[in-house]
């Protein structure tokens, strides 16, 4: 019984082995290229025919299923016209066939031209390029087949800090980052070989492209105006170019550039002071700028408020000599009344001052010979009322 337990444990390890060496698995997002001794199948083949001549060797490039060029390997020789260019597709028949024109010189086939680079020629070694066939696959065991996969999601590759010169000859410290992905893993395979050797390539190419910066003053690096930076339009042109190295006709790396980004921008000692004296003499301008139009504000609002301070007392002063000459004129008149009868004016004064005085019931006690209290005295009955010397 020990016997068969062991022997079906080392016949279950051997299945997995064998199930390991046959399958291979994709995740969703990974792609693969699958090598039979140790060659992937092509997208395309290109054949030449006619022409009067014979020996011309070709060789197609294939770039997100497009034919991007058409490489001369071998010219031949005896071409009396140009023969014609067949492109056939090595997996399923292309979304749009593609056409090209040989150029013969001195019976020689010199270039390929692609006229249509067609569009939809996929290498049957790719597996999950469109994202959507991950699994489990088989294959021949090694040395047969070997599997070789990719991540196919973004990647951000940063580089270090490098001086650079801008066009007005100022020092600068950059930093500058890339985001990459893997879009055609054959042609990665062919012009990169490895993840490493990609990353080495565009950290070069970035480096090489990073020379935009000397086109640029440093003002538009660093400034306190949103409106003087140009970091989005160098970051765009950085990014044009080394879209163009990777991508150029025939030697495309296999790589998308997702985007191009400055992260750091430093300083160099001798700089960082030039630029701090500029800072504090420029926010000196500006508290100098500011404080003249504070102080012409307030000019003008003083002024304005002379002005009507003026107004106002001329106004005022007018009412006053308007208010004083009717015054004047009621006085006279007044004064003419009383002139004709002094005492009266002078009991109707005393009477104004007894209402004025005795207006909150004010009890006093004085001489009542004190003026206007006089008056009293005056009043018919006040004599009769008043005690005769040597009465009891």
């Amino acid at each position: 019984m020990k016997n068969l337990s062991v022997f079906l444990l080392g016949l279950t390890v051997i299945a997995v082995l064998a199930l390991y060496m046959v399958t291979y698995q994709v995740a969703f997002n990974q792609v693969a290229v699958v090598f039979t001794f140790e060659q992937a199948k092509p997208a395309a083949a290109v054949t030449l025919e006619g022409g009067g001549g014979s020996g011309a060797v070709v060789e197609p490039f294939v770039y997100r299923g497009r034919i991007t060029a058409i490489k001369v390997n071998d010219a031949g020789s005896g071409y009396t016209q140009p023969p014609a260019v067949t492109i056939q597709a090595t997996g399923a028949s292309p979304e749009r066939p593609a056409r090209a024109t040989a150029i013969v010189e001195d019976g020689r086939v010199v270039r390929i031209d692609v006229t249509d680079p067609g569009a939809g020629y996929l290498s049957p070694s790719l597996v999950n390029t469109t994202g959507d066939q991950s699994g489990i696959y088989w294959k021949w065991p090694r040395p047969i087949q070997r599997v070789q996969t990719y991540d196919a999601r973004t990647r951000l590759l940063e580089d270090r800090l490098e001086e650079q010169q801008t066009r007005d000859k100022q020092d600068v410290i950059v930093q500058t980052y890339v985001s990459w992905r893997i879009d055609d893993p054959l042609r990665f395979f062919q012009r990169m070989g490895s993840e490493a050797e990609a990353e080495k390539k565009i950290r070069a190419a970035l480096r090489d492209r990073r020379a935009v910066i000397g086109n640029y003053d440093f003002d538009q690096l660093t400034n306190i105006d949103p409106q003087q930076l140009a970091l989005s339009e160098i970051e765009d042109a950085i990014g044009e170019q080394l879209t163009a190295v990777a991508t150029q006709p025939g030697e495309e790396w296999g790589v998308v550039i997702e985007q191009v980004g400055i992260k750091r921008i430093v300083l160099p000692e001798s700089v960082t002071k030039d630029v701090f004296d500029r800072m504090i003499a420029t926010r000196q301008r500006l508290a100098q700028n500011a404080r003249s139009e504070g102080e012409a504000a307030a000019a003008t609002i003083i002024s304005d408020a002379e002005k009507a301070r003026d107004t106002i007392m001329a106004f005022a002063q007018r009412r006053a000599e308007d208010i004083r000459a009717e015054g004047d004129a009621a006085a006279a008149e007044y004064f003419q009344r009383f002139k004709q009868d002094q005492e009266f004016a002078i009991f109707l004064r005393k009477l104004r001052a007894l209402k004025e005085t005795l207006a909150n019931n004010t009890t006093f006690l004085i001489d009542p010979d004190t003026m206007p209290f006089d008056v009293f005295r005056q009043l018919p009955g006040a004599a009769a009322s008043e005690p005769t010397e040597g009465t009891p």
